[in-house]
């Protein structure tokens, strides 16, 4: 039983390096591309006087998504900023280990609130790309009986 538990463990952290070294290269892929679509943007907005309108938004995206994927290597290196006074002064193993759990499903909620409101978010974008308006997507979310707080339009008091 232990050899299969072993052996289980042994492929699952295989697996696990194996997705770090996808995510080191998708990082670093992604900081080079960003740095590729800057200096091109520099390029050719003050060497050859003709602006390009994408690049801003493009090299945004680019430090986003290469910053999250950073983060995630981070986090599983434990080599990511933090506060650990706290953590540091709790000399009992399994207290700690609690705390780290703890602290762990925290930023799992927090990230699971943020990935829900990004959605709800981008559900505006979309919606009015086609058009709409923030009211209209405000209305199409009432009329599925599905609101979120962020979608519905500001209404100012009447006086």
């Amino acid at each position: 039983m232990s050899e299969e538990k072993s052996g289980t463990v042994a492929a699952l952290e295989k697996t696990s390096d194996f997705i770090d070294r996808i995510g080191g290269y998708l990082c670093a892929g992604l900081f080079g591309a960003m740095t590729l679509v800057v200096i091109m943007g520099v390029f050719f907005r003050y060497v050859i006087n003709a602006p390009l309108s994408w690049t801003e938004e493009v090299s945004r995206y680019l430090m986003i998504w290469g910053a999250s994927v950073g983060i995630s290597l981070g986090v599983r290196s434990e080599e990511h900023v933090g506060l650990t006074v706290i953590l540091d002064a709790i000399k009992s193993r399994p207290v700690r280990l609690m705390f780290h759990t703890a602290i762990y499903i925290l930023v799992m909620g927090f990230v699971g609130v943020m990935f829900y409101y990004s959605l709800a978010d981008e559900h505006v974008h979309v919606h009015t790309l086609r058009g709409g308006t923030r009211r209209d997507a405000a209305e199409h979310h009432t009329a599925h009986d599905h609101v979120h707080p962020q979608v519905l339009p500001r209404r100012r008091k009447a006086q």
